[in-house]
């Protein structure tokens, strides 16, 4: 069911807050409401962290691993053409989105990336399990951001509900 605007619960958005921790990342927390344009941005990056099926468990195919990583990796790219288009008057999901991608996904990113081009993940079954334990452990914080994003966007959570 689709809220309002005037539906914006700020208490859930700063218990969300808290759950991200993002307070320990330097997120301003003063009294919030998002404008319409942190609304659409954040239903951007919503819909394509859906569509790139990043909180989706990963398949038991091969290469699934590097598909994943690719995936992650193509995130960053859709995030900085939805900050660039929609500018400084989206300040409130640009101080979301930049902790996701700079603190939760790049870590991530930064070992497998690496990782997968040295050694192959069929070859490994250690490196495959270390893997996907990184991977569900990124995806599990990355839940409570896509919650974050729906309570900007005005509209419940229908990938995960906290």
């Amino acid at each position: 069911m689709l809220r309002t605007i005037a539906q914006f619960d700020f208490y859930k958005w700063l218990g969300l807050l808290k759950i991200a921790q993002i307070s320990s990342n330097k997120f301003i927390l003063v009294k919030f409401e998002p404008s319409n344009v942190d609304r659409k941005a954040a239903w951007d990056l919503y819909v394509e962290i859906y569509m790139h099926e990043l909180l989706n468990p990963l398949a038991n195919k091969t290469n699934s691993e590097n598909k994943k990583i690719r995936d992650f990796f193509e995130i960053f790219a859709v995030t900085r053409s939805i900050l660039k288009d929609y500018g400084s008057q989206s300040i409130g999901f640009a101080k979301v989105a930049v902790v996701l991608l700079n603190h939760i996904i790049r870590p991530f990113t930064g070992k497998w990336h690496k990782l997968s081009e040295e050694f192959s993940f069929e070859d490994s079954a250690l490196l495959q399990a270390e893997f996907r334990m990184d991977l569900n452990e990124l995806q599990t914080r990355m839940r409570v951001y896509t919650s974050l994003l729906a309570e900007m966007a005005g509209f419940e959570d229908f990938l995960y509900e906290i």
